[in-house]
């Protein structure tokens, strides 16, 4: 029952927000809040899809619907989640584009180097991991945990980025948990809300 009541919840505020999103273009549209009745459960929606997903407890958000992305950030550590929502009938994700993807990330984070590249089965879609390693220009090591989950119009990326000084293993749970516990339907789909404790 109360697994229904969360459901439901989450339903009624996501249709709040989205009623309230302002679109970045005339096909994009893009919103994100919080469940009334369990505050780790957040919503975000686009155009195409609906989301649910439990971010990492006590990090700050704070989100930009004109580009679709949502940061999270440990402030004590240094460490910043990031998701960046595409909608995109036309050019979905498929994974003969991992090259080009890893070129876009090479050029965004010069000298960086592949350090690993794995396929991970979720509950949102087929996703690509890679993970990176580079020297800033101050000269710090640098490391990075890097997905895009294909989805059936579009994908979504999210970024592990850790400052220096930080033991990037040490945070790179929160990586694969938050991937864990993402869902993704169509926008006018349903998502399968389970009860989560309240921390």
């Amino acid at each position: 029952m109360k697994t229904t009541l969360i459901l439901f919840s989450c339903v009624y505020t996501a249709l709040a927000i989205y009623a309230q999103a302002t679109p970045s273009s005339a096909n994009f549209r893009f919103a994100v809040g919080q469940s009334p009745d369990n505050p780790r459960c957040w919503i975000a929606l686009t155009s195409a899809h609906r989301y649910v997903f439990v971010p990492p407890n006590n990090w700050s958000m704070s989100h930009d619907p004109t580009h679709g992305t949502i940061r999270f950030q440990d402030i004590t550590k240094g460490t910043v989640l990031s998701l960046r929502f595409r909608d995109d009938g036309v050019n979905s994700f498929q994974k003969e584009d991992a090259v080009k993807w890893l070129q876009e990330l090479i050029l965004q984070y010069p000298g960086a180097r592949l350090q690993q590249k794995t396929d991970v089965a979720t509950k949102s879609g087929d996703a690509l991991v890679m993970d990176l390693t580079w020297t800033s220009p101050d000269e710090v090591r640098r490391s990075g945990r890097f997905a895009r989950i294909a989805l059936p119009s579009g994908y979504l990326d999210m970024s592990l980025l850790s400052s220096a000084g930080t033991d990037f293993e040490s945070v790179a749970p929160v990586f694969t948990q938050f991937l864990a516990s993402l869902q993704c339907s169509s926008a006018s789909g349903k998502l399968q809300v389970r009860a989560m404790p309240v921390e």
